[in-house]
């Protein structure tokens, strides 16, 4: 069921995301030679972007949009965020012992080569991208099923 949804309601999306990753970027710096310096501005991105694939409301050409407006998506909110929490401390455990193993990687993997990045950042990225597309995998479930229950009802 997609939702009718304004111009404001697609910038403030953006905005939302926006925000998020600004924050995430200022808590970087501030951060960056500190203890968990890198995990907790990824906690942040990460969570702005499963908020913004997951409500994507905005987007008329996907097949299933959710919005917070819907009671059936609202009370599913408990459940999303346990299922969030849980996948946030998956996602910091796996990034702190990626991190740790990075003093014993090859020189290989963590300088950039010609044109391509560096191997050990791609891990990091793909551990961000897989993380995220299996929780978005399960919240959506959950949200379909709830939704599809809503509307028999």
């Amino acid at each position: 069921m997609a939702s009718q949804v304004s111009v404001g309601q697609l910038w403030g999306a953006w905005a939302g995301l926006l925000v998020g990753l600004a924050l995430a970027s200022l808590l970087a710096v501030l951060m960056w030679d500190k203890p968990f310096g890198i995990q907790v501005p990824s906690l942040v991105a990460y969570t702005a972007f499963v908020f913004f694939f997951l409500f994507r409301d905005y987007d008329p050409s996907y097949l299933e949009a959710y919005s917070l407006r819907q009671k059936a998506v609202r009370q599913e909110i408990p459940h999303l965020f346990a299922i969030h929490a849980v996948f946030l401390v998956v996602f910091f455990i796996v990034l702190t012992i990626a991190l740790s193993l990075r003093p014993s990687l090859p020189p290989s993997w963590l300088v950039e080569g010609g044109k391509r990045r560096s191997t050990f950042g791609s891990l990091l990225v793909l551990i961000f991208a897989v993380t995220m597309f299996i929780q978005l995998y399960i919240s959506r479930r959950i949200l379909s099923r709830s939704v599809k229950t809503d509307q028999a009802n």
